[in-house]
């Protein structure tokens, strides 16, 4: 199965890079379903970081300042 996430094209921000990463089901509990890590979807853009988890969850992470 595939699934597929499209980000609003008309932001103002571009991706800048985007990876999957694994994270302690202790982080996203909901989304763990027993499973000890969680697979996400991490999108950098220059103002913030968002994560994606693949049970539905979001969570923006802002950056530190330059």
């Amino acid at each position: 199965m595939r699934k597929r996430l499209s980000l609003s094209a008309g932001s103002d921000s571009p991706v800048l890079q985007a990876l999957f990463s694994c994270f302690s089901s202790d982080v996203f509990p909901g989304d763990a379903k027993g499973a000890p890590l969680v697979r996400c979807l991490c999108v950098l853009r220059p103002e913030c970081l968002h994560i994606y988890s693949v049970g539905g969850s979001v969570y923006e992470v802002a950056l530190p300042c330059k």
